[in-house]
């Protein structure tokens, strides 16, 4: 099962199969004491040599996998069934899950396995939990690579599933959910001790971070966090005073959100400020104490604006957010439209000369480098829109609010707002790309700015 389960052309597993999977896990030698086993083999010397045989022959095989680039998060000085059984079942799980899949991975105890097993490694990652992991020795690396593939089956097998969802916001007190907090602040507070800024990136790309082997495992696992948080939260509650103050789910975001992406590389930076919005609108839209925290908070200055690094109201940050990446959005139209204009030019000077071959390659580079920075413009629109809902979804819960943010836009107009989310709707509505509650949200928001 091991082997078929690294065939990415394998076809989904059938209940079967999948519950001899839980099974197997029980086998694992850390969930029972093997001592009775072990002086059973030692008794007999035909079973001891039939299991040293097995055992080369399975050794054998998965180092002949890896040799052939498969199998590469198996360690081969460790080697068991239950070891096997649970490699086998991420590898499967990570993939689009079927409902019958998330049905049995909940009534089998899959699930509770798989947060079981965040929940372990993310305590024996750091034993203080005001610990920070400045240089990760390779036993925390791989616990947190252990976690992040966790973290995608998880993401599968609870996204447009209520029931699993719901499952894991009560499972074990909330386990998972405080282990996730942990581990974010944990890889959060590692990212911005790894970059200090001394440059506006949003100006100049380019010299943005790149991203390294070391780096690579925590950003993926702070992201699939962030996924399965939204995924848990999609129309559940979470309320934050739960946390300790201070150190509550709301309070990384903001820093996830203004701060962190200096330290992100430049092509990641879109995936976490749109997964940690998103994630801030779920909770203050399912949880109206949220929201009031909300207009309560403050937190640094945005990471690419004049204010970056001071004391502000979180709300006033985040609106500044908001018109740095719409002037970014600008930036990049115009620079798309001279582009193109630049290369009229040029094509029109070598097609004169005769010379359609460098026309052509000029022509094609200047498309790469317009559709990159249309690119960028999307992704800079889309930014600004999830700000307006977050900051919509505020108002909604609290009206008094629209007093609050007429105070931060240019002239007390929520005009430009209004029309960032006016083109966004236009955009999901056209794409398909979100559901009709969604639709139904943006349309609230549009009409509580209209009316302001």
């Amino acid at each position: 099962m091991f082997v078929l389960s690294q065939d990415r052309l394998t076809m989904d597993i059938e209940a079967s199969t999948l519950s001899l999977m839980l099974q197997l896990l029980e086998t694992d030698p850390e969930l029972r004491n093997p001592d009775k086993e072990i002086d059973l083999i030692l008794k007999d010397p035909a079973l001891c040599a039939m299991q040293d045989k097995h055992r080369e022959k399975v050794y054998q095989l998965c180092e002949e996998m890896q040799q052939k680039g498969h199998a590469k998060h198996l360690k081969l000085d460790n080697i068991n069934t239950g070891i096997l059984a649970m490699e086998t079942l991420l590898s499967l799980t990570s993939r689009k899950a079927g409902e019958w899949f998330k049905e049995e991975m909940r009534t089998l105890r899959g699930l509770d396995r798989i947060a079981d097993t965040v929940t372990s490694s993310a305590q024996m990652l750091t034993p203080d939990e005001n610990e920070i992991i400045s240089h990760p020795t390779d036993v925390q690396l791989d616990k947190i690579r252990k976690i992040d593939r966790c973290l995608r089956v998880i993401e599968n097998i609870t996204h447009m599933n209520p029931e699993n969802q719901e499952y894991l916001m009560h499972y074990k007190n909330s386990s998972l959910i405080y282990a996730a907090v942990n581990l974010m602040k944990l890889l959060k507070s590692h990212l911005l001790e790894q970059k200090p800024v001394e440059l506006d990136i949003s100006v100049n790309e380019e010299a943005a971070p790149k991203s390294n082997k070391e780096e690579s495992p925590i950003l993926s696992c702070l992201l699939n966090l962030l996924k399965i948080l939204s995924n848990i939260t999609y129309k559940i509650g979470l309320d934050d005073s739960q946390f300790p103050p201070e150190e509550g789910l709301m309070d990384h975001i903001l820093m996830l959100i203004l701060q962190v992406p200096r330290a992100v590389p430049c092509e990641k930076r879109f995936d976490l400020l749109v997964l940690s919005l998103g994630l801030m609108i779920n909770l203050v839209e399912y949880c109206p104490d949220n929201s009031a925290k909300f207009i309560e908070m403050y937190g640094l200055g945005s990471f690419d604006t004049v204010n970056d690094g001071y004391e502000m109201p979180a709300s006033e940050a985040f609106v500044e957010l908001m018109l740095s990446r719409l002037d970014a959005a600008k930036l990049s139209e115009e620079q798309a439209d001279e582009l193109l204009n630049s290369q009229e030019e040029k094509q029109a000077a070598s097609i004169e000369k005769k010379d359609i071959e460098t026309a052509v390659d000029d022509l094609e580079e200047t498309l790469m480098k317009t559709l990159q920075k249309a690119g960028k413009h999307m992704e800079h629109s889309i930014i600004a829109a999830y700000i307006v809902i977050l900051l919509g979804c505020v108002a909604l819960k609290n009206p008094d609010f629209i007093d609050i943010l007429k105070d931060y836009v240019p002239d007390g107009n929520l005009d430009v707002m209004v029309e960032v989310l006016k083109k966004f709707k236009s955009f999901v509505t056209l794409t398909g790309s979100v559901g009709n509650r969604e639709l139904v949200s943006i349309q609230s928001v549009i009409q509580i700015l209209e009316s302001s």
